[in-house]
């Protein structure tokens, strides 16, 4: 039973991710805050926030639950996107890498054996390196 409960979850988990894809909510959104992209890997499922139209002063990257939470601290304002997973985030590594353009969230598909890091702030006027 196991193995069937998971691949509802992952059948449902491509169904959302088509819709979110197909929503045009989300492509306002692109435009209003920022544009953010979805990719999947065999080890991780990668977001990536698009920075080059704007300049955040800070990043924060927030895991509640099944929901990623990524708000872009910006001179004027604050600009937030979530993402939501078909599992909770608890128990999932997050890094981060900042581009000249961009920054890079990676979420690990491997579970580490206790809670992990919940927030993360990236001060854009400094960080270059990766995090994990």
């Amino acid at each position: 039973m196991g193995k069937e409960k998971e691949d509802f979850r992952l059948e449902s988990w491509e169904e959302d991710m088509k819709s979110w894809f197909l929503d045009p909510v989300n492509a306002q959104l692109d435009e209003k805050e920022f544009r953010l992209e979805f990719f999947e890997s065999t080890a991780s499922f990668i977001l990536e926030v698009d920075t080059e139209h704007i300049q955040p002063e800070a990043v924060i990257i927030m895991k509640e639950g099944h929901r990623l939470h990524i708000i872009l601290n910006l001179k004027d304002r604050k600009c937030k996107r979530s993402v939501t997973f078909p599992f909770s985030l608890d128990h999932h590594p997050i890094s981060y890498t900042v581009g000249h353009h961009s920054i890079e969230i990676v979420i690990f598909k491997k579970q580490s054996g206790s809670f992990t890091q919940d927030r993360y702030i990236i001060d854009c006027k400094n960080d270059q390196d990766s995090m994990s």
